[in-house]
């Protein structure tokens, strides 16, 4: 081959010499561990929006409530789904009256689903927020129709919810993940990475476990991360289980790839996680 001055990888070589007429005769590319990243360093919580605590009074404000007791129930998220339900209250408005929900800023959320009715345990879908409605506050005027009305922080409700229960799957569990807050690891050109984690722990006072989940960024819109499976990490409750264990994952050249902790289990549980870049296959 004419030397040219450009640089071939092995797998541009051996695709050159097969094109030209070659034969490779039992030839495979093996893979090799380019230099690693230390990705995250002890991280003891969960990558997800935190569940929120609300209060409840009868208000002055006209509306078409009975005087029965209403349970109320709020449910912040992202766009990648709903941090639960917070705590139901409970609250006995006047008659043709309505009731008004102070509802906390939960940090990261964009919008907050209310859930009210004459269900007390499982009240009723009424209406979704967004935070700069909640922050202005505002008025629920109409199952789903949200207007002007309350006051900072408060949402004032006017009408019973005719939507999903409070106890629907949906809100059963706290999906609103955070993969922008994590640093992540750029993976062009690479294929595979080999995900190494260390898992440390104080006692064995609560059984340790550790579920991982990766999300990787959107190669044409890089303010989108998709999710990709959750990976259970056994720990020392599986046979041949360790504190340090590695898998190998795919991840087609993403521009970003972060792996965030979707739950850990265990007294003083700290989660470190290293990539490791696979080149050559």
């Amino acid at each position: 081959m004419p030397a040219t001055g450009k640089q071939y990888s092995a797998q541009d070589l051996l695709n050159r010499l097969t094109n030209a007429g070659g034969t490779a005769h039992n030839v495979e590319l093996t893979g090799s561990r380019a230099t690693g990243t230390l990705h995250r360093s002890a991280i003891t919580a969960t990558d997800k929006l935190a569940v929120i605590t609300i209060t409840a009074a009868d208000s002055a404000t006209a509306g078409s409530l009975t005087a029965v007791s209403h349970g109320i129930g709020v449910a912040p998220g992202n766009i990648y789904g709903t941090v639960g339900m917070s705590a139901l209250v409970t609250v006995t408005p006047t008659v043709n009256k309505s009731i008004d929900i102070t509802i906390p800023q939960c940090a990261g959320a964009t919008y907050y689903d209310i859930c009210l009715s004459t269900a007390p345990t499982a009240p009723l879908w009424v209406a979704r927020v967004t935070e700069a409605q909640r922050a202005a506050g505002c008025a629920v005027t109409a199952v789903g129709t949200v207007g002007a009305g309350g006051s900072a922080g408060v949402v004032n409700v006017q009408v019973v919810g005719t939507g999903i229960a409070s106890t629907n799957a949906v809100f059963a569990q706290n999906n609103a993940y955070t993969p922008a807050t994590p640093t992540a690891v750029n993976c062009t050109g690479v294929m595979k990475v080999r995900v190494l984690v260390k898992v440390a722990l104080t006692d064995l006072r609560a059984a340790p476990s550790l579920n991982l989940i990766p999300f990787m960024q959107n190669k044409t819109d890089t303010t989108i991360w998709h999710q990709g499976t959750i990976t259970p990490v056994l720990l020392v409750a599986g046979i041949g289980q360790s504190f340090y264990q590695e898998f190998e994952m795919y991840v087609d050249g993403t521009p970003g790839l972060v792996i965030l902790i979707s739950s850990v289990v265990g007294q003083g549980a700290a989660v470190s996680i290293w990539v490791d870049p696979i080149t050559g296959r």
